[in-house]
């Protein structure tokens, strides 16, 4: 018996059982009534999934579903559906509206449900426990929204099936307090949803709610040793959990990033910050990311072996240097940083959604920043005449705005050097051996012969009025230099005509 024939005997010995305990408990689920608890528990459900909702449409998925154009539709279908089936299950439910319940069943039956079980083989926790609580509750789900879409008039079935659709959101909820407050650690995915069974499924029923749920979970471990498991190895591997935050499992990763890195890098661009993830995932610091390092993140997401290739392909190369993975992973470095990186920051808050919130603000600056060296720079900065748009892209990520007020030093003769300016209002004054040599306006640059020619600075810079500036650290400076060789020589050439 192959693999796939071993998987599908499985998932149809799953559905079996999950529909006979439903067959079981059917009299029981076409009588439940919305009154005292399951008023109670539908009304905090529904305040806990406008949460939810409203977080999917604000803040992008795990990068586990940007990676490739499937998964990608997978979970847009899915939170396109959960949106409908979240607005009409309410009307249903509190209005008794049979057109809403018809449209609710169908909306779980035709594409939250199927989209839910594309997405379990790729679930976060423990396989061992979170596949068969998904698959519970995914049977569960379609077992209901079945029922409702042959008589959407019971308000009943309308009832269980908005119950049931609601254990994401309670999943989500305990999720977010237990990474709030630091609890179960890396196993907090798969209590996560266990708790969130136990909060749905009991309302459904009854005394025998922990049972079902146990045996199922018994079951499905008891079938998977059977058919698949051979060594010791695969049980552990099938055992362990799978967090969001993965990466942090390295030992490498642990002893690598340091608390005073992450609090520096957030006063940087995004272009530092990625380079700073590219080099803790270069394991053997050859310049490039392989199928060694990023296959390993990857399949510890969740991706199969054929789906890392599949990336690959996608990505058009067996090795990422840095510019591909800035510019075409930017899911994959925006999320170790904010979600996984920042979480380390004792200097802050590691509440997740003000981290996933920093990420968007951190996009929509670069987006500001763009506009900005379209309207002013590219005018005013003369070796920036006629810069194609990816030169633009790549200075909007390097860039960094610094706003300063009359009389500030920007930074003083014999300082080293560790960043170039761009002038983009104001004017500054240059001082050699504290004597006035000239002042510049807008459009100007300094700080560059101490960067190309790796000595100090050569020179002191104040500020004549309020000013505002545009830097670029060191690395940015170089890789932008590195990327676009006409840079270098027209800033050489500046130079020599500065010295002249």
């Amino acid at each position: 018996m192959n693999k796939k024939i071993k998987k599908f005997s499985l998932f149809f010995i799953l559905l079996s059982m999950a529909v006979i305990v439903l067959t079981f408990f059917k009299s029981d689920l076409s009588s439940t009534r919305f009154e005292g608890h399951i008023f109670l528990l539908i009304t905090i459900s529904v305040l806990l999934n406008l949460g939810v909702i409203l977080y999917h449409y604000q803040i992008p998925p795990h990068p586990k579903f940007l990676v490739l154009p499937k998964r990608k539709w997978t979970i847009r279908l899915h939170i396109w559906s959960g949106t409908i089936e979240l607005i009409s299950g309410v009307i249903a439910c509190y209005f008794y509206s049979p057109k809403a319940a018809f449209i609710q069943a169908a909306a779980a039956l035709f594409i939250h449900v199927p989209t839910a079980l594309l997405q379990t083989p790729v679930v976060f926790g423990s396989k061992a426990i979170m596949i068969p609580s998904y698959l519970l509750c995914i049977f569960i789900h379609g077992f209901c929204a079945l029922e409702l879409l042959m008589n959407p008039a019971s308000h009943a079935w309308a009832l269980n099936t908005f119950l049931i659709f609601n254990v994401y959101a309670w999943c989500r909820f305990y999720y977010y307090m237990f990474d709030r407050f630091h609890l179960f650690g890396s196993e907090k995915y798969s209590v996560s949803i266990l708790f969130a069974g136990l909060t749905i499924i009991p309302a459904l029923f009854g005394p025998l709610s922990l049972l079902i749920l146990v045996g199922y979970i018994a079951f499905f471990i008891f079938m998977v040793k059977v058919l698949f498991i051979r060594n010791p190895e695969q049980y552990t591997n099938f055992t362990h959990e799978r967090s969001r935050d993965a990466l942090l499992n390295s030992d490498f990763i642990k002893n690598n990033v340091l608390t005073k890195d992450i609090i520096n890098l957030r006063k940087e661009s995004e272009r530092d910050k990625a380079e700073y993830v590219f080099k803790l995932l270069d394991f053997n610091r050859d310049n490039y990311l392989g199928h060694i390092e990023l296959g390993e993140l990857l399949t510890e997401w969740g991706l199969s072996k054929n789906e890392v290739k599949d990336y690959f392909t996608l990505l058009g190369s067996e090795q990422v240097n840095f510019d591909l993975f800035f510019h075409k992973m930017s899911p994959v470095w925006k999320y170790i940083y904010f979600d996984i990186l920042r979480a380390q920051d004792t200097s802050e808050s590691s509440e997740m959604i003000g981290r996933s919130l920093d990420s968007i603000r951190s996009s929509k600056k670069v987006s500001e920043l763009k506009k900005d060296i379209e309207i002013s720079l590219l005018k005013n900065t003369p070796f920036l005449n006629g810069a194609d748009p990816k030169l633009v892209e790549d200075l909007a990520a390097s860039l960094l705005v610094k706003e300063m007020k009359k009389g500030e030093v920007l930074f003083h003769e014999g300082d080293l050097g560790d960043r170039f300016y761009l002038l983009g209002t104001g004017h500054i004054s240059i001082y050699k051996s504290n004597e006035f040599i000239t002042s510049l306006s807008p459009g100007a640059c300094v700080g560059e012969v101490a960067l190309i020619e790796n000595r100090p600075r050569n020179a002191t810079i104040i500020c004549e009025g309020p000013c505002l500036l545009y830097s670029l650290s060191k690395s940015s400076f170089d890789y932008v230099l590195n990327t676009y060789p006409h840079l270098r020589e027209d800033l050489r050439q500046l130079i020599k005509d500065r010295q002249n």
